[in-house]
């Protein structure tokens, strides 16, 4: 059955079968379906581990299956949770399974560690079972249904205490910039190993022309590593100028040295000492991070530490505004304090810090669902920039000046860190009534609240005031913290859109994205697909309720992007769409026919190629939001031409924000006609004359004919004046 839609490109609530332009309406399929398992069922996968080379089985390789639960340390955790190792039979496969007990934790995390010494190790990213249950159930395979290795090179050496004797049990971390033929959405390499009883360390990594290794006390247990970390560089960072430079695959021996401490003591309001509180020393440039707990007199001590610039924090705070899924819950009860920078030098004993609790506000914020009921929700955070002594705060100023750009660097001797700016953040989880209360420090700048809501299933929208309006995605600005605030974060089931990809003449392009995005005054905001095992692509955590527009092209520019409009679908809903790219064509030649084009001017004026035969026309493509390339030039050729009605001069520009676009246009009182194109990417105009930065013009002779791309200023004049000439 064919309905036709209520406007060209609108799809409403898609729940008919429709073809238009190149687009398929199916439809609808099931809602997502979501978990509701009982602890009466158990799950079972399977998997395989091949050679990246020859595909071959790989027998042997250990799986280490890493099963936790969010939360912090005072929190219960059951016998299950901690690490199991199974091992590939003969044919590579291996099996996961799951007792109901556990299948009935929503919140059980997995890591996947494949190692096997004859390849480079791999580490799967942090994955919830109830999402691998649930892509299995709509058809996805599971991440680790095949696993690919590779043999890589093996990097050796000796880490020594001070005195000479090995370093055991000491872990380290490469850095390897080799990305080789294994990449994988899911896995990365392991790049996490300890010393032997010789201090030795060996570790597989694909060849590189960049090595990093960094060396780092075990944490918390310190006291038996009373050494400074380590980190340093081999190779080259740039491959490009030195291709023959790869790094040595001996790294020699390493002598560790003991280091910097840093000492101080917390205290309240009232200058009284604070204890019980965890302080963080994090290395401005490097990996380094330290801990410690002050005592009953809050005093406290960091150390030994390398030479470096360092960020002091209070428990649970740090200058990161980026939200992580799994940081656990924030220990209660925790002092807000101003942060301290502190530079250390080699042999210098630094002077005691005073760390010094300040005033707070209360920042809540409540997760619910769409029915105002208490919600799971997500770990958020609160960030922000502590105003200096002034009172102000730079939010574009530099983070730091010694943050470099070469990964050699590392191996450079840093100078103290000039930058004034000071960033705190504070991140945790909902308690079980949906709940988090943040305290953050009175007068914080610039503040934001960050949420993310990690299961493509659900979608946020944020309430920043009490009685406001919903806003879009889990956070947003929240200004100056001069008071207490209160936040409601309302989470939907999300609408689900699966996209089939083809092409008009039937190649499979190599690297294909899909979009949907909206644009709204203060951005564009969007969501990326993920492609299923089947080929198709599904969204990703869509708003209900909400206008998208869903794009495809492929990263190699060889299709017209494609681009649908104005997709709607309510709370669960779901809808299948096809999207037909066509071969992107080659850019117009002078001497041959333009392209044919035909376009409604803001004046509300109807204006086509065939419609100006005859005429000699400028033909202006710009994007103003990003300045308004030649102005001075084409008012001065508009001016001088502009009576001959043999000449027409047409303004074409591009931007998502049509109303933005036309006011900038006439705030510089830009007097030819001119059409806003709003879909820049994917207009067949922008696409039939290729247009891309910087934006060109194209002068159209009488008959039709290209007579010159890409003119500005008197050339292009002089082009207009000799083909009027001409006539």
């Amino acid at each position: 059955m064919l309905r036709s839609l209520s406007a060209p490109g609108r799809i409403r609530r898609l729940a008919t079968t429709a073809v238009l332009a190149g687009l398929l309406l199916v439809v609808p399929i099931a809602a997502v379906a979501r978990d509701d398992s009982g602890s009466d069922k158990g799950l079972a996968f399977t998997g395989r581990v091949v050679d990246l080379e020859t595909r071959k089985p790989v027998e042997g390789v250990s799986i280490v299956v890493v099963r936790s639960l969010p939360g912090g340390s005072s929190e219960a955790l059951p016998s299950w949770a901690g690490e199991t190792t199974i091992r590939t039979d003969a044919d590579g496969r291996f099996r996961l399974e799951f007792p109901p007990g556990q299948v009935a934790e929503r919140r059980l995390s997995l890591i996947l560690r494949i190692r096997h010494p004859e390849y480079v190790p791999r580490k799967s990213l942090s994955v919830k079972l109830v999402d691998v249950a649930r892509g299995v159930a709509r058809g996805d395979k599971p991440f680790f249904e095949t696993v690919t290795l590779e043999k890589g090179v093996e990097y050796t050496g000796q880490i020594a205490t001070p005195a000479g004797k090995p370093a055991v049990g000491v872990p380290y971390r490469f850095e390897n910039w080799a990305w080789g033929n294994n990449r994988s959405p899911q896995f990365q390499n392991d790049e996490e190993g300890r010393t032997d009883d010789d201090g030795r360390f060996r570790l597989r990594m694909p060849k590189s022309h960049s090595v990093a290794l960094y060396i780092r006390p075990p944490q918390p247990a310190r006291a038996s590593f009373p050494y400074a970390p380590y980190q340093h560089f081999w190779g080259t960072d740039q491959p490009g100028e030195h291709p023959d430079v790869w790094a040595p695959t001996n790294l020699g021996r390493i002598v560790l040295s003991r280091g910097v401490r840093l000492s101080g003591r917390m205290v309240d309001l009232d200058g009284k000492p604070i204890a019980g509180q965890t302080i963080t020393a994090y290395a401005v440039r490097g990996r380094d991070k330290h801990f410690a707990t002050t005592e009953a007199d809050g005093t406290f001590s960091l150390g030994p530490l390398r030479p470096a610039n360092y960020l002091v924090y209070g428990q649970g705070q740090d200058g990161y505004g980026g939200v992580s899924p799994d940081l656990p819950a924030l220990l209660k009860p925790i002092t807000v304090i101003q942060p301290i920078k502190v530079y250390l030098r080699d042999g210098v004993l630094p002077p005691p810090l005073v760390l010094r609790e300040v005033p707070t506000v209360q920042v809540e914020v409540r997760f619910v669902d769409s029915q105002g009921r208490p919600s799971a929700g997500s770990p958020a955070k609160v960030w922000g920039i502590i105003p200096n002594a002034q009172g102000q705060a730079d939010p574009f100023g530099a983070h730091s000046t010694v943050g470099g750009r070469l990964a050699s660097q590392i191996n450079d001797p840093e100078p103290p860190d000039t930058a004034d700016r000071l960033d705190w953040a504070m991140q945790d989880r909902p308690e079980a009534n949906g709940r988090i209360v943040f305290r953050a420090p009175r007068g914080l700048r610039d503040a934001e609240l960050s949420t993310f809501p990690f299961d493509e299933t659900i979608a946020y929208k944020t309430r920043l005031e009490e009685n406001g309006p919903l806003k879009y995605w889990g956070g947003g600005s929240l200004g100056m913290l001069d008071r207490d605030r209160t936040i409601t974060v309302v989470s939907y089931r999300a609408p689900t859109v699966i996209a089939t990809i083809r092409t008009e003449d039937g190649a499979a392009p190599k690297d294909l994205q899909v979009n949907a995005g909206f644009n709204r005054r203060g951005g564009d905001y969007g969501s990326r697909f993920i492609q299923q095992a089947d080929g198709r692509y599904r969204s990703q955590s869509l708003m209900p309720d909400h206008e998208y527009e869903i794009t495809a092209w492929d990263r190699e520019g060889g299709y017209v992007p494609r681009k649908v409009h104005r997709v709607n679908l309510p709370e669960g809903g779901s809808a299948e769409l096809t999207l037909v790219l066509r071969k992107k064509p080659k850019p117009p030649e002078v001497g041959k026919p333009a392209p044919a084009f035909a376009f409604t001017t803001l004046d509300g004026r109807e204006v086509s190629l065939a419609g100006l035969r005859g005429k000699v026309v400028l033909l202006q493509f710009d994007y103003p939001v990003h300045g308004l390339q030649g102005l001075a030039a084409l008012k001065r050729i508009h001016e001088r031409f502009r009576r001959d009605p043999r000449f027409v001069m047409l303004g074409l520009n591009l931007g998502s924000d049509a109303a933005e676009v036309e006011r900038i246009i006439r705030a510089n009182d830009v007097t030819w006609p001119q059409a806003v194109l709003r879909d820049r990417g994917s207009d067949p105009i922008v696409q039939d004359y290729n247009v891309r930065p910087p934006y060109p013009t194209f002068l159209i002779g009488p008959d039709g004919k290209l007579i010159a791309r890409g003119l500005q200023g008197e050339p292009l004049e002089k082009a207009v004046s000799e083909a009027l000439g001409a006539l």
